[in-house]
């Protein structure tokens, strides 16, 4: 995994650098760098909700004691949804930020 991780950011640097000697402004490559990391984080928030409903069912099902079965109505609380994807995204354009001050 680190091994990748860090090919990838060589990766980024060599574009970065390609791009920016091809006439592209810094600000225009800052722009570029967190679209990438708003779509990215806007992928892995929607993944996540998918996987939390996939996955409550099975949890529920598997915590209920034999013989007497649990009825929950799990409704998704909206506040806990947006507070999931304000952090994702506000932890992604953090990292693409990061990633683009260090090429």
């Amino acid at each position: 995994m680190a091994a990748a991780n860090e090919h990838g950011r060589l990766l980024r640097a060599g574009e970065m650098a390609l791009r920016f000697s091809l006439g592209a402004r810094r600000g225009r490559l800052v722009r570029l760098v967190m679209a990438e990391s708003v779509m990215l984080g806007l992928m892995a928030a929607a993944l996540g909700m998918l996987f939390a409903t996939w996955a409550t069912p099975f949890v529920v099902d598997r915590i209920q004691p034999s013989g007497k079965p649990i009825r929950l109505a799990l409704q998704p609380d909206f506040a806990v949804v947006f507070f999931g994807i304000a952090l994702t995204l506000i932890v992604t354009l953090m990292f693409g930020l990061l990633a683009m001050l260090r090429s």
